[in-house]
């Protein structure tokens, strides 16, 4: 498994949303794992900050893996990337893709804390990348995933 980060954000609400399940809600391959894709579009467009929302993928070359086991990477990834804060202050959307003979978790974050309504800022390139990256080599040498 692989952790990507992308370098959009700025958009309205609706381009991660449509790229991850099509505007019709249709895309083949894609399936909505955790959160509301609604509720994530409102969110982003409401904030005023620049960048609106934070969105990457963990690519796994797997392509049997349990929804059980992707549904305890994704918490773990939340738990990661958003250390000590509460589920309740921020919202992300999980979409599985299996369009291209590997299994894709597309994720989406708003840079809103839903509590205090300030800017959340669930990663920073400086700082955070060798924690995600020491995250992803144990979950890939735990779940024996390949690198």
């Amino acid at each position: 498994m692989i952790v990507k980060f992308f370098r959009s954000g700025i958009s309205k609400g609706e381009s991660p949303i449509n790229y991850l399940i099509g505007s019709d809600r249709d895309r083949p391959g894609a399936r909505v794992m955790m959160g509301d894709p609604d509720l994530i579009i409102r969110i982003i467009n409401s904030t005023k900050f620049t960048k609106k929302y934070t969105s990457g993928v963990l690519s796994f070359s797997e392509s049997d893996i349990s929804d059980e086991l992707l549904m305890i990477v994704m918490l773990d990834f939340e738990k990661t990337i958003l250390p000590g804060i509460s589920p309740s202050e921020y919202s992300f959307l999980w979409v599985k893709h299996e369009d291209k003979g590997r299994v894709e978790l597309h994720f989406v974050i708003p840079t809103l804390n839903l509590a205090s309504e300030r800017r959340l800022q669930p990663y920073y390139v400086g700082q955070d990348f060798y924690g995600i990256d020491a995250w992803q080599t144990m979950i890939n040498i735990k779940y024996k995933f390949e690198d």
